[in-house]
């Protein structure tokens, strides 16, 4: 898996009930890994200090599955 998705997973699991290799990027953020609306408030925190990036509120909530949380983690230059 590439560093982005690894990075990811790392932050998933501290604040999911999942560990971090039964995570996918198919892997539905409500359902499959049981985060609620509160819980993805936190979550963007905590993705903001690992990818030293603002993410916007609405984007991670609207957010179905891993891979749609991916898709909004900036590429490095």
């Amino acid at each position: 898996m590439n560093e982005k998705f690894r990075r990811l997973t790392r932050v998933l699991e501290r604040w999911s009930k999942v560990a971090s290799e039964d995570i996918t990027p198919q892997s539905e953020i409500d359902g499959g890994l049981d985060i609620d609306s509160i819980t993805r408030l936190e979550l963007v925190l905590a993705m903001n200090k690992e990818f030293g990036h603002t993410f916007d509120d609405v984007d991670v909530l609207d957010a179905k599955t891993v891979s749609d949380l991916l898709k909004l983690v900036p590429t490095s230059d």
